[in-house]
């Protein structure tokens, strides 16, 4: 599978930083398909396979937790601040 990666910084509060990490298939006339994971933080993932099942607000869905300060709901993205 071909695909494209691609990152967007987070912050937490307490000053950590990681990333948003999407994979996403970049074959033409293929079907939806994305991965998101995080990088520096510790949570859940998310692959989307149609366009039906996108939660709204990826980083909410999947739960960052900080390593360094153990607190959840700290973790924003770092462009957005």
């Amino acid at each position: 599978m071909l695909s494209t990666v691609l990152r967007e910084k987070l912050v937490c509060e307490c000053g950590r930083t990681g990333y948003l990490k999407l994979r996403e298939d970049d074959r033409p006339l293929s079907g939806t398909w994305e991965s998101y994971s995080l990088e520096g933080f510790s949570g859940g993932s998310l692959t989307i396979t149609s366009s039906g099942n996108i939660p709204g607000d990826k980083l909410a869905y999947l739960r960052p937790l900080c390593p360094q300060c153990r607190q959840l709901g700290k973790v924003k993205y770092a462009s957005r601040t």
